[in-house]
């Protein structure tokens, strides 16, 4: 029956919405003092994902059922401390996307190539007409995109709590990749052990 579906459908929906809306709510009370409009938004949102299909849902609600849907423990905003700010990067720290090189690798390559590409990006016809004191320094300048970026990058991955093995092995990969020097390489390794003693 392809109505039934649609009507579990909207249901779960719904209860997934609310929990949605509940959560926002509790953490932009936290932040602001305007949650009427969030309540607004959210309640005009639930409005149309229940449609006209809303009445026979309220009255599917009232009938007893067999199975009945998991409990969702939704934290109000009392049970936090009043005036204490949450932040979001306290949240984001938790997940372990951060404590995996395929992240740092593929978001360091990323990093490299949108800086590279931000100055006109040296193509092979142009390497070909260029003079060698032209090429040095489209090198350089390609070497210090990729100090930068691995300063910053091994910064933060040890502000995300990696160990200095992982920063220091992520730093030993990109810096032969990205052919840097002796000494770009030791101020870098230099950092990494400063910022993990602090």
């Amino acid at each position: 029956k392809p109505a039934g579906s649609i009507d579990s459908y909207l249901k779960s929906a719904n209860s997934w919405l609310a929990e949605k809306k509940d959560i926002a709510e509790r953490l932009l009370k936290n932040t602001s003092a305007r949650t009427e409009n969030v309540k607004g938004f959210f309640g005009g949102l639930e409005t149309k994902l229940k449609g006209p299909l809303a009445r026979r849902n309220e009255e599917d609600e009232n009938k007893p059922q067999e199975k009945r849907p998991r409990a969702v423990t939704v934290y109000s905003p009392e049970d936090e401390k009043k005036g204490e700010k949450i932040y979001l990067y306290t949240h984001l720290k938790q997940q372990p996307i951060w404590h995996t090189l395929r992240f740092w690798n593929a978001a360091f390559f990323d990093a490299v190539h949108c800086e590279r590409t931000k100055r006109s990006p040296t193509t092979r016809e142009k390497w070909c007409h260029m003079t060698q004191e032209e090429r040095d320094d489209s090198l350089r300048f390609n070497e210090n995109i990729t100090f930068g970026q691995l300063g910053t990058f091994t910064h933060n991955m040890l502000a995300f709590g990696l160990n200095k093995k992982l920063c220091n092995d992520f730093l030993k990969k990109q810096a032969v990749i990205g052919n840097l020097d002796e000494e770009q390489y030791k101020l870098l390794s230099d950092h990494i052990e400063q910022m993990a003693t602090e």
